[in-house]
């Protein structure tokens, strides 16, 4: 592991923690603070319901599409640089977001928003790993903080969106990231190391790259559009055959390439198939839940956008509360317990 600048004194270890919860937060705010906004870009845009789901969906279909490819850029060739290429792809994607006169451009700039995003979380975790390497409960404690505040971010956002909706405009809900990337780009380029994982020899798995991109693309647009346009329609099918295909490449590839973006061997380990395995779950509760439970308070109950994001507050403020918490209990004991409860 490389770590280019020191990053042991507990000065810098606070401000790149600070720097990376924000990196990541960017990214979850965005996938959750739209949806308030929905019915008042309907009402503006003529959106209608496809072109809402696309809103929110392209995002999360290429962050999730471009993730793998954008943490093996980093490791590759600096965690740093990715991010600072990542965070200006995603302001000026935001502002491009906040400035749209029609739908169609408005999913376009999501579309590109969730690619600069994938450049920023697996790199932010990536980076606190590294620079919290001394002490196993200190690092656990940051990976705790980090999580514990990311995950805020989720619920945070309708709260406000739904302030900004109500006051200013749903353009500002996209406005308001270009002086958040800001400082957390500046922050990046001032206080935290250059770290990555480079080994000698070493090449980029660009045919993993191009089958994960596709595979998970592919199959995200199926299980997306699959219930609105119909299960049996030739570009549902084909999107799906397509994207299950490129994944079996995928894994096929990952086994006989010689510097794998995703090590086959890794999911051999027990304990890192059951962590990621409960993080998928965990985090799909989340999203999943913030998605549904935003629309139904305003559709159904008539919320105003802000009150709609205020129902989320008490889960902010648990998460808040223990998150370093039991990452540092975590980093002491070991994590089954504190996951498992």
């Amino acid at each position: 592991m490389e770590l280019a600048k020191s990053g042991s004194n507990t000065a810098s270890k606070r401000w790149t923690l600070i720097a990376m919860i924000l990196a990541s937060g960017i990214v979850f705010l965005d996938g959750t603070v739209v949806n308030v906004a929905l019915p008042s870009i309907d009402r503006e845009l003529n959106a209608g319901l496809s072109g809402l789901q696309w809103i929110v969906d392209g995002y999360a279909l290429t962050l999730s599409a471009f993730l793998i490819l954008g943490g093996a850029i980093g490791d590759q060739y600096g965690r740093r640089r990715t991010m600072l290429g990542g965070l200006a792809g995603f302001g000026i994607a935001s502002a491009a977001c906040g400035l749209v006169t029609g739908p169609e451009w408005l999913v376009l700039a999501r579309l590109v928003q969730g690619i600069a995003g994938a450049f920023l979380v697996p790199g932010s975790l990536a980076v606190i790993t590294a620079v919290f390497n001394d002490n196993s409960e200190e690092q656990g404690k940051a990976i705790g903080t980090w999580a514990g505040w990311s995950g805020i971010t989720t619920v945070i956002g309708p709260l406000l969106g739904g302030w900004l909706v109500d006051n200013l405009s749903w353009r500002w809900i996209f406005f308001i990231n270009v002086p958040f990337v800001a400082v957390t780009f500046w922050l990046i380029l001032s206080r935290v190391p250059e770290t990555s994982d480079r080994k000698a020899g070493r090449k980029l798995d660009w045919m993993g790259a191009v089958l994960a991109v596709i595979g998970l693309g592919g199959t995200i647009f199926g299980l997306i559009e699959g219930p609105v346009a119909g299960w049996n329609q030739t570009g549902i099918v084909l999107a799906l055959v397509i994207g299950v295909l490129a994944l079996i490449a995928f894994v096929i590839v990952e086994f006989r390439v010689p510097d794998p973006m995703m090590p086959p061997r890794l999911f051999r380990i027990r304990n890192f198939t059951g962590v990621n395995l409960a993080t998928f779950g965990v985090y799909f509760a989340l999203a999943g839940m913030s998605f549904f439970v935003t629309i139904y308070v305003q559709s159904i109950m008539g919320y105003p956008a802000f009150f709609a994001g205020l129902a989320f507050f008490p889960i902010s403020v648990i998460m808040l509360l223990f998150s370093s918490r039991a990452g540092r209990l975590a980093g002491k004991y070991g994590g089954r317990i504190f996951m498992t409860v």
